[in-house]
């Protein structure tokens, strides 16, 4: 366990908080609606960045009387991702709290300061349509190790699951940031050949993709689910799961394998979505089932945009 500590004056900025891995859909912008935390309380994760140089918001000349601005709201490389409610003894850079609307976005660079000696550490996001977060930055504030309980790895057993479907029938936007990645990693271990995809969920969350992006044709390689709790496959390419806490890849014994987020992963492994048909006689009358049918989407599964293919 670490706290984060002002580079500056050394005074404590967060809570106790344990190393998972940097979620897919960290970098995502995802509807109009407010998101939840992007990390769980208690943890960080880091974030390498994109290899871009970050600038702060800047105006741009003039055109036509009407001034631009350049919009970036990426930071540097190897900034610390943390929940809000982990941040401790930070104040508002008032000027800094710039926004589209519901909040802060970030596009003005680092928005919260050190309370006791006045540096800015940080950068809070929690405009609607971002995953709330707050971004330490890398040379303002240094890891302290401190006593506390030792974080529990989770077995690849013990892995939950996040349903792809929410009640309104949209598809979840950690699915689409996951399964995006996916494919970037699945169009470089292919080298640009067509690949088949075995019928079912898989089918459902990847083929369209597939049949977009790589070339019309019989399929030379096949994609096959492997991981914890099913049968050893030797195949072409194996869809295995990350974990989210250490970022290690499931080991296979496939020519190359494609990481899935964990919880796409289980669900994609391990849930039967298939409606049930009524007995031969149907129900009796009165008699209702408890358990409820499952959620349907209301449109086909697309990925993020194609520029998150581009990052890997």
């Amino acid at each position: 366990m670490v706290v984060f500590a002002c580079a500056e004056c050394g005074a404590v900025v967060t809570t106790r908080v344990a190393r998972v891995a940097l979620p897919d859909h960290a970098g995502q912008k995802y509807g109009y609606g407010l998101l939840p935390s992007l990390l769980e309380p208690g943890t960080y994760a880091v974030d390498p960045g994109d290899g871009r140089p970050w600038q702060p918001l800047q105006p741009e000349p003039e055109i036509y009387g009407v001034r631009l601005m350049r919009y970036c709201i990426t930071g540097p490389a190897d900034r610390i991702g943390i929940a809000p409610g982990d941040v401790r003894r930070t104040v508002f850079i008032w000027e800094r709290l710039g926004g589209c609307c519901c909040g802060w976005d970030g596009q003005y660079g680092p928005n919260l300061a050190c309370a006791k000696c006045g540096h800015p550490v940080a950068t809070r996001v929690d405009d609607c349509g971002f995953w709330q977060v707050v971004w330490l930055e890398p040379d303002a504030v240094r890891p302290v190790a401190v006593a506390g309980p030792v974080q529990r790895v989770m077995d690849w057993e013990d892995l939950s699951s996040t349903p792809p479907v929410d009640q309104r029938g949209y598809w979840s936007p950690q699915w689409e940031a996951s399964v995006a990645v996916a494919l970037a990693h699945l169009l470089t271990v292919s080298d640009g050949k067509q690949v088949a995809v075995p019928d079912g969920p898989v089918a459902e969350v990847f083929r369209q993709a597939i049949d977009a992006l790589f070339p019309p044709g019989p399929p030379e390689l096949h994609l096959v689910l492997a991981g914890p709790g099913l049968p050893a496959a030797i195949t072409d390419i194996a869809l295995v799961p990350r974990h989210p806490q250490t970022g290690e890849v499931w080991p296979c014994e496939a020519g190359a394998v494609v990481p899935l987020a964990a919880d796409v992963w289980t669900y994609l492994a391990f849930h039967d979505d298939r409606r049930l048909l009524p007995a031969a006689y149907g129900m009796p009358a009165g008699v209702r089932r408890d358990d409820p049918p499952p959620l349907l989407p209301n449109s086909l599964f697309r990925p993020n945009t194609p520029a998150a293919l581009i990052d890997l």
